[in-house]
């Protein structure tokens, strides 16, 4: 099953200045919380970065030496065309990230990639495009289909008890509201506070689905962990109440899991 036309396409309209949302409070957070959970851990790591957008994650990854070699995959032609733009005007004139357009939550077959070949698969934001179990599920069946064995996924996400962080998310940087029923979830529409505005639609389905259907495609370990104290920006200590609320209902959250061996 494949994403909606309006899916496919929202990102091409914002693509050149999507990049505006890092600056945003909950979205340095967020970044904070994936940096800290790889800092430590293995080096060189080959990467397919599903979701991959312009290449800002992959282009973090590789900067800090976590990663060798990433192979991104975005359905927005326009995000890809600028995360190339971007890899092209590097100054030492290096190409570390190879971009695809295509769907995520369709087979990747057509892109060549060697099954079981990447040590790690990255997935910022890329569950909160599925707008049913079946998307869900062929999400997880690319990540599945090309770790290695005991190879490690990591990926940012909505948090999926939306109810929870709904009335603070504005004062993190995001308008959050919930637009429509779906079969299983909710369909939210999302306002950046960004100059010119950012906004787009995901999804959040039953909070069961995004621990049942990796467990079902043969990945264990399955967690999601909250933003916590360190991973606040380094100013944080001189205003903590304002972050006393995202603390608590935090619109973000760290999923992590290992490929069965």
């Amino acid at each position: 099953m494949t994403l909606s036309p309006n899916s496919k396409t929202q990102y091409d309209n914002f693509a050149s200045h999507y990049a505006s949302l890092e600056a945003l409070p909950g979205e340095m957070v967020a970044t904070k919380l994936l940096r800290n959970t790889i800092a430590n851990g293995p080096r060189d790591l080959k990467v397919l970065d599903l979701a991959c957008g312009t290449g800002t994650y992959a282009r973090m990854l590789l900067d800090m030496g976590v990663a060798k070699h990433v192979v991104g995959v975005d359905i927005s032609r326009e995000m890809v065309r600028v995360g190339q733009v971007m890899e092209a005007n590097r100054p030492d004139g290096s190409k570390r990230i190879a971009f695809h357009v295509a769907d995520c939550s369709a087979p990747l077959d057509h892109l060549g990639l060697a099954q079981e070949s990447f040590d790690l698969v990255m997935g910022n934001w890329l569950f909160n495009y599925a707008s049913n179990r079946a998307e869900l599920a062929g999400m997880w069946h690319n990540v599945a289909t090309y770790l290695k064995p005991g190879g490690k996924y990591i990926g940012l996400q909505g948090n999926m008890y939306v109810e929870d962080h709904l009335r603070w998310d504005a004062k993190y940087g995001l308008k959050c509201t919930m637009v429509g029923e779906i079969e299983n979830g909710q369909k939210i529409h999302i306002e950046a506070r960004t100059e010119p505005k950012v906004e787009f639609d995901v999804y959040t389905l039953k909070p069961g689905f995004y621990r049942e259907v990796p467990d079902e495609l043969g990945m264990r370990e399955v967690t999601y962990r909250e933003p916590s104290l360190q991973d606040l920006p380094d100013v944080a200590g001189e205003n903590m109440e304002f972050w006393k609320n995202f603390l608590e209902s935090p619109y973000c959250v760290l999923g992590t899991a290992l490929k069965s061996e």
